[in-house]
């Protein structure tokens, strides 16, 4: 269903823009909250065929005290 996933990837892609911290299962929560309910597996499943995934974090040099 291409068609039909296509406006469901598009908002995908515009909320991991907007909140690039926040993986499916929060988008999920985002999409509900414009009218687009999707149970966690289609989500999760249109998340990955996107390409989409959440930057690992960077790691912090700590400062030595002297």
């Amino acid at each position: 269903m291409p068609i039909k996933d296509a406006t469901v990837t598009e908002a995908m892609q515009r909320l991991s823009g907007q909140y690039p911290r926040f993986g499916s299962r929060r988008i999920r929560v985002f999409l509900g909250r414009e009218g687009i309910e999707l149970g966690k597996e289609r989500c999760a499943r249109l998340w990955a065929q996107a390409g989409l995934q959440v930057p690992a974090k960077r790691k912090r040099r700590r400062t030595v005290a002297a």
